[in-house]
């Protein structure tokens, strides 16, 4: 397995725990990232609601307008 491959599955593992802990996580992703199409991550989107939202740094006061996505699960309170 190559190393983008694991840093894959190592994020989506840690996404699991938070998931089933009802801890609240966001997972930011430039807007180019393939991170979404990964089979790991399919699996993880397929089994559990995840929001996802567009945004641009710039908007925020970054320097550049970096288009980026932020997901997101629901926290359980």
């Amino acid at each position: 397995m190559d190393q983008g491959n694991k840093m894959v599955a190592r994020c989506a593992l840690l996404l699991i725990i938070a998931i089933s802990r009802g801890v609240f996580w966001i997972l930011e992703q430039p807007r180019g990232s393939l991170l979404e199409m990964h089979p790991v991550i399919q699996a993880l989107f397929t089994k559990h609601y995840i929001y996802r939202k567009f945004i641009r740094m710039g908007d925020f006061g970054g320097e550049t307008e970096k288009p980026t996505w932020l997901y997101s699960g629901e926290a359980k309170l």
